[in-house]
């Protein structure tokens, strides 16, 4: 897994983050803040993607154990130099909280199959486990505190160089969340660390989320319910993605299939195309820039769409 060092917008990912999460919140009737020191550099360097996937897990299992009350983003100024910026990004909520012998173990990805606590806090450890090894690749280290009925704060601290030349990256639409809200997705993706953050971004929008862990299982889901879009990984065992588009494509003509690749676009565009697939991603991807595809393919969709006896 490699961390990249690429000049990105603070201030725009937060914003997507609290934009992201903004449906699950309302549906428990939960207040979600963005507090921001003022000091900080919107203009950074370093994996904006990375983080922003650390700060979409926090806030997803932040809704997630919180029954009422708020959970908060903060993000404040460590030490500020003229080419560089250490921040602390804080995430606390008002939520049950965490007995302190699971937040001994919480932060194995295996604790949720080994005990009933694990279970009652199922997908915590896998999501913290991940979130922690991106934090640690950045340079950072993952610290969490919690009390049983007053809440939980996780937190972290990265340092960051200040882009000294920012230069002006494509505006992307703000789209409304609302139009995907109830939308079926079928994720075809073999790798548990893609399939854990694209499922918490997709849910966070208010889509209706399956995974299949490759192309033949993808291939088999497809045949038994109705989707509006299937995102679709290439690389996978058993049957790989352009398999699974050829025999999906047999059956429907129509439904928007969307590669989401590693390899080299410039390689593998005419496979896409040749395939039967709509577009291509490339990962890590940035969500707004999903959001956007998803919206575009889906309205089209639509209109070949006709009522179906699958479910």
């Amino acid at each position: 897994m490699n961390i990249q060092a690429i000049p990105f917008n603070l201030k725009k990912i937060l914003q997507n983050i609290i934009n992201s999460n903004e449906f699950k919140a309302e549906q428990k009737g939960l207040g979600l803040f963005l507090k921001l020191d003022p000091k900080v550099d919107s203009h950074l360097i370093g994996d904006g993607i990375r983080l922003s996937q650390v700060l979409l897990n926090l806030i997803s299992n932040a809704i997630k154990f919180t029954i009422s009350g708020k959970i908060e983003l903060e993000i404040r100024v460590v030490s500020k130099m003229n080419n560089a910026l250490v921040l602390e990004f804080i995430v606390e909520d008002t939520g049950k909280g965490i007995p302190d012998k699971m937040q001994k173990i919480i932060f194995d990805s295996f604790t949720q199959e080994d005990s009933s606590l694990g279970r009652k806090y199922g997908g915590t450890g896998l999501g913290l486990s991940i979130s922690q090894k991106l934090v640690s690749l950045m340079g950072g280290e993952l610290k969490l505190t919690s009390q049983e009925n007053v809440g939980t704060k996780v937190s972290f601290i990265l340092g960051f160089p200040i882009n000294q030349e920012p230069t002006s990256l494509p505006e992307i639409s703000t789209i409304s969340d609302n139009v995907l809200i109830g939308k079926k997705i079928l994720l075809v993706e073999d790798n548990t660390m893609n399939q854990f953050f694209a499922q918490k971004l997709l849910e966070g929008w208010g889509i209706k989320v399956d995974i299949a862990n490759n192309g033949k299982e993808g291939v088999e889901m497809f045949g038994r319910k109705h989707y509006d879009c299937i995102l679709m990984d290439i690389q996978m065992p058993e049957m790989d993605g352009f398999q699974a588009t050829k025999i999906i494509r047999q059956e429907n003509k129509y439904i928007p299939i969307i590669a989401l690749t590693a390899l080299s676009v410039e390689e593998e565009a005419d496979n896409f195309k040749s395939a039967g697939m709509n577009d291509y991603i490339t990962k890590p991807f940035e969500a707004e820039y999903l959001k956007k595809k998803l919206i575009e393919y889906m309205l089209v969709y639509q209109s070949y769409s006709i009522s179906s006896p699958k479910s």
